[in-house]
């Protein structure tokens, strides 16, 4: 009990899923795959064959998936700069690719911790004083409003030569669909350039979001049969999710044997293997030893059970907006209704099927402002359905469709109804049991 960690436990049991987790499991294809990909990059570029082949990845999924994880995950675990071991320049969001400044200063940083704000600084100086600046392989782009020319990667390359890198460089853009512009925006040719190889650095990029990511990529003029691969994620396999729960309880300091590992299991087993269940019954875990100071035959599998339960009622609210709400029935129906195989034009056909514009119940009616194609983005946003790379739609998350017909689906009042409560929501997990 003495070498539990009760105080990690306890932060990790209130921490969000935007946080690194402890220990990662899983997704070793992608691992693998982006890890090569950087080394391809490293190799030739240090072989003098110059501009390195483009290795653009995207990573998508339904909100929960893990993509923000795998991708704090590679950053953490590669050991650059240097020894060409690679190297990740991890930006949150679309915002921090599509400002020059941001990004400028942030790859500089990566290049040369603690010079950033210096260089970025004499980059925009001398960029307001000449008009240009000598960028590798010609004349930058136009002045951006902030100083920093449109072109942020040329411009850190006149004063960090490509030459003096010891590691290739991976930028990975996080919530990637909501990047904007088209194809003519300045941050779309810098796009265009790192995905087809026109930079004289080794350097790569990385694009994670959800479904429609591809869909962005297309817009900002990049074809999606052009990009390198894709990876769909989806729930953990069985021995992923065993690997997660012994990861874990090592790293906490706990048994990883037992009655514990059983119960474990059995959550991520009742959350299918998703991954934000399988995060949220750890939690629950993790949040009932630190009450139990660390004593695990004190531990309350009931409670546990109930935490998990409660967790998962909470993702599933997450996932509902106030316009899902306002339209539930037609939600409700769409989602029921919704088969294998069928693609995007079936379930916008299926909106339009059950929408009623007419009816005095507005939960039949479109969303104000809505159209049937604007609803079916809408839900895709929230998780309930994935467009993939063949153009089929999907029920990414596990238990969710079930949910939602529970939740959102009309039904005849009875007796019964007057003696339940109204405001409780079912969970398709079963009622938590206690373990023995």
């Amino acid at each position: 009990m003495a070498d539990i960690d009760l105080e990690g436990l306890l932060e990790f049991s209130t921490a969000g899923d935007r946080e690194a987790p402890p220990y990662f499991a899983g997704r070793a294809d992608v691992l693998r795959d982006v890890g090569r990909a950087a080394e391809r990059c490293w190799d030739h570029w240090t072989d003098g064959r110059g501009k390195t082949p483009g290795a653009t990845r995207v990573i998508y999924g339904a909100p929960g998936a893990g993509k923000s994880s795998v991708l704090m995950h590679l950053e953490r675990s590669w050991t650059g700069p240097g020894g060409g071991a690679p190297v990740m320049l991890r930006l949150g969001a679309p915002a921090d690719f599509e400002d020059g400044r941001t990004f400028a200063e942030r790859l500089v940083n990566l290049l040369r911790p603690g010079k950033g704000a210096e260089i970025r600084t004499e980059i925009s100086r001398t960029w307001n004083l000449q008009g240009n600046l000598p960028g590798v392989g010609g004349q930058l782009g136009r002045e951006s409003r902030t100083g920093i020319p449109d072109d942020p990667i040329n411009a850190v390359l006149s004063y960090i030569p490509a030459e003096t890198w010891t590691s290739p460089v991976v930028i990975a853009v996080d919530e990637f669909q909501a990047a904007s512009g088209d194809e003519t925006a300045p941050h779309a040719k810098v796009l265009h350039k790192l995905h087809t190889h026109d930079y004289e650095a080794p350097i790569m990029a990385v694009l994670a979001g959800l479904s429609n990511t591809l869909g962005t990529v297309d817009r900002l003029g990049i074809s999606r049969r052009s990009i390198d691969a894709s990876y769909s994620l989806g729930c953990l396999e069985p021995e992923e999710s065993e690997d997660l729960a012994d990861g874990w309880s090592a790293h906490f300091g706990l048994p990883k044997m037992g009655p514990l590992r059983t119960a474990m299991l059995a959550q991520v087993e009742a959350g299918s293997h998703w991954p934000a269940h399988a995060r949220n019954a750890l939690a629950s875990f993790a949040e009932e030893i630190a009450r139990v100071q660390g004593d695990i035959t004190l531990v309350d599998m009931q409670r546990v059970a109930t935490g998990a339960h409660e967790r998962r009622q909470k993702y599933y609210q997450s996932r509902m907006s106030d316009e899902m709400w306002n339209s539930k029935w037609l939600l409700g129906a769409v989602v029921a209704d919704l088969w294998a195989g069928a693609d995007s034009g079936d379930v916008i056909n299926l909106v339009n099927r059950h929408a009623d514009p007419a009816s005095n119940d507005v939960k039949w009616r479109m969303p104000e402002g809505m159209s049937a194609r604007d609803f079916y983005h809408h839900i895709l946003h929230r998780g309930v359905v994935q467009q993939e790379t063949d153009s089929t739609v999907s029920r990414p998350i596990p238990s969710f469709r079930d949910w939602i017909i529970e939740n959102c689906m009309p039904r005849p009042f009875s007796d019964a109804d007057a003696d339940s409560d109204p405001y409780a929501i079912p969970d398709p997990c079963t009622p938590p049991t206690p373990f023995d």
